[in-house]
């Protein structure tokens, strides 16, 4: 398991985590896990993208939409996380 040493000096043993934007079949998503992430979620606008992505990590959750679209309520909203303030 990673270890994160924090601003404040002390350390998290909690696995970093991401959402990824502009997902595509998952390349991306793959680079971030083999460096010890936990994808939450990822959203893209594709259709194809969703298949293939789907295929690669079924256990991933896919949101659909453009980023045009979408607001950061939306995806907090979706994802089950909260705002960073």
């Amino acid at each position: 398991m990673n270890s994160l040493e924090k601003i404040d000096g002390t350390v998290s043993h909690r696995k970093p985590t991401a959402i990824v934007m502009c997902c595509g079949i998952g390349l991306t998503s793959l680079a971030l896990m083999l460096a010890g992430y936990e994808i939450i979620g990822v959203i893209d606008c594709w259709d194809y993208a969703e298949k293939i992505y789907k295929l690669n990590f079924p256990n991933v959750k896919f949101m659909r939409k453009s980023l045009r679209e979408i607001t950061s309520k939306m995806i907090c909203e979706e994802f089950n996380i909260s705002p960073v303030v």
